[in-house]
């Protein structure tokens, strides 16, 4: 069975990588550093997604632009900044705001600027929903058949069949996983005590304590389900992350270290289950392939370069010198 797993979480994550979401179109992982062009400007591309036969590319600038299989990138008109892109049942949602209201970090200076939630309609675009600011940042937005659903970072908002709910996430909370195994006591007996059928050990335990709070800080990857919310953030070299929403208690759970999070995907036969890549390319290189669980996270896969090694342009391989090391190690340190 993990055979089989790994095969379909490297087969879905890989095509989801190249084709910019074709595998699961409600989340796509991009590169934090990838990058597009318009004009003069560089910027980075912050979401893509496949749907109605193109390839959608959403900037840092705000700027939306698709792309067909043997064909050339095209601007796309949208009435305002896009702060977020997504798929709903095929078709291309995005959620916009004037430039000077409530784009990232701007929302608490204009206290009454509108997110716009548009769906694709021919050559323009329809709106679904106007929601109000209110003085917070958008994390994320994405859809579960005919719901779609915008993270803030106070509240998660639900929009369904023209009506809207909301949910108001608390300021501080522990994920569950963390009560799992106490590092304590004996992890025999623990594992006598439970019905997970793999060693305790394989598990990542969350921190106890508040979880750190929601942020609209490079989100490499999200995930809806009709339970939870995943975000996984991606800043490279500089960290990640997962973040795993309860969507009936808004409990927030952090899963895992705070490594970049490259792609999610669900488990088509575990249903309460999904698998998340992480990794990173940085002097040493190391990934893995994670499943998450209601009540459970468990490596499925995973490649490590050892430590301190590294490849030359000749092709030798040398490590690290350890002065250097350090340096590397303070600089991390802050």
């Amino acid at each position: 069975m993990i055979t089989q797993v790994t095969k379909f979480v490297l087969g879905a994550l890989a095509l989801q990588i190249a084709l910019g979401g074709h595998a699961a179109a409600d989340q796509d992982p991009v590169p934090y550093h990838s990058s597009i062009f318009h004009g003069d400007r560089r910027a980075q591309i912050q979401r893509a997604v496949f749907a109605e036969e193109r390839l959608w590319l959403v900037g840092s600038d705000g700027e939306l632009s698709s792309i067909a299989e043997d064909g050339e990138r095209l601007d796309a008109a949208t009435p305002d900044r896009v702060l977020d892109l997504f798929a709903q049942e095929g078709r291309v949602v995005i959620v916009t705001c004037p430039r000077n209201a409530c784009a990232q970090g701007m929302a608490s200076l204009v206290p009454n600027a509108l997110w716009t939630v548009r769906r694709r309609a021919g050559d323009g675009w329809e709106t679904v929903a106007e929601i109000a600011c209110r003085g917070e940042t958008l994390v994320t937005a994405g859809a579960t058949g005919e719901t779609i659903t915008l993270l803030t970072e106070e509240r998660i908002i639900n929009l369904t069949g023209g009506t809207q709910s909301e949910t108001t996430l608390p300021h501080s909370s522990s994920g569950e996983l963390s009560r799992m195994f106490d590092p304590s006591r004996p992890l025999d007996q623990q594992q006598a005590a439970t019905n997970f059928p793999f060693p305790l050990t394989y598990l990542y335990q969350l921190g106890s304590g508040p979880s750190k709070p929601l942020r609209a800080w490079l989100v490499g990857a999200k995930l809806m389900t009709p339970a939870h919310i995943f975000v996984g953030y991606n800043a490279g070299e500089f960290g990640g992350g997962l973040k795993r929403i309860d969507r009936a208690t808004a409990v927030i759970s952090d899963i895992g270290d705070d490594e970049p999070i490259h792609g999610i995907v669900s488990i088509p036969w575990k249903p309460d289950c999904v698998a998340i890549a992480v990794g990173l390319i940085h002097m040493v290189a190391s990934g893995r392939i994670m499943e998450v669980c209601d009540r459970s996270v468990r490596v499925l896969y995973e490649r490590r370069v050892p430590e301190e090694t590294v490849r030359n342009a000749d092709g030798r391989t040398g490590s690290i010198p350890r002065a250097y090391d350090r340096v590397l190690r303070a600089y991390a340190d802050g």
